[in-house]
């Protein structure tokens, strides 16, 4: 009955309802930690769900451990409730009476499930402070927004940036799912779906080698669509195995010239 065990509980009930409700196969196993992990020659005594399900022809399965254990071939790690605990007590310590700021991105962060944001506002409500104001700012990029997401953003004051990269031809031409779907259609139901509830929020466009000569029609879509707060970064990346910049990154003087031509647009 720990806040550790409720919350994983309630972290797990969150992720298996949003693949339910995007009609996912959900294979859930446990492991009671009663048996070897070993077997008698040395070898790991594993049980791969991945190799079950391609025999069981389950298309494009994906195996989510969250744990660390030195078998598993994929993890995926999340913040554990001690830790977020800890993290807010401190933010909320070191702002005084100020403004406590929190900012959560990098990869996904809707993949932690609304219970983590509801148990992100608890502990902002417990050790917040008379007089003091708390700030919440989440970056996207749509996929799992519904109207209970929203109506939370909207309840807590959520700023909410969302991933955009302008018409279909060209948000699809990196956003895309594994199977290969552009994901356009999805970060616009999601963009309608916060507009209804009221939630503010703003779109970041990813500018790369692509659409860095296209500032003009991205700039005349959004506005043609009602969205009025842009944010424009630069997509440069290095290739791991080179060191080199990759092709579908900017160069800062194509950035520049991009971001003079928006002005113009604007101005």
């Amino acid at each position: 009955e720990s806040d550790e065990a409720l919350g994983l509980i309630s972290g797990v009930d969150d992720l298996l309802s949003e693949f339910d409700r995007l009609g996912c196969i959900v294979g859930v196993t446990s492991d009671h930690g009663m048996n070897s992990k070993h077997k008698a020659n040395g070898d790991p005594n594993v049980l791969w769900l991945y190799d079950l399900m391609k025999l069981a022809d389950v298309k494009c399965p994906r195996i989510i451990l969250p744990i660390t254990d030195p078998y598993a071939a994929q993890t995926h790690r999340r913040m554990n409730d001690s830790v977020l605990r800890t993290l807010v007590r401190q933010v909320m310590d070191l702002a005084g009476t100020g403004r406590a700021s929190f900012g959560w991105q990098g990869g996904e962060p809707t993949l932690a499930g609304l219970g983590f944001f509801r148990r992100v506002v608890a502990y902002q409500q417990r050790y917040g402070r008379k007089g003091q104001v708390v700030s919440n700012g989440i970056q996207t990029n749509g996929w799992l927004i519904d109207d209970r997401w929203a109506e939370f953003f909207r309840q807590y004051s959520f700023l909410v940036g969302l991933s955009f990269d302008g018409p279909p031809e060209l948000h699809d031409r990196y956003r895309r799912t594994a199977s290969g779907r552009g994901t356009h259609n999805r970060v616009m139901k999601a963009a309608e779906i916060l507009s209804r509830h009221g939630v503010e929020f703003n779109i970041l466009t990813v500018v790369n080698a692509h659409t860095v000569t296209k500032p003009r029609e991205i700039y005349d879509y959004f506005l043609s669509h009602g969205f009025r707060y842009l944010q424009f970064i630069p997509c440069v990346e290095t290739d791991p195995d080179s060191g080199q910049v990759t092709d579908f990154s900017v160069q800062p003087q194509q950035y520049g010239r991009f971001l003079c031509d928006l002005f113009d647009l604007w101005y």
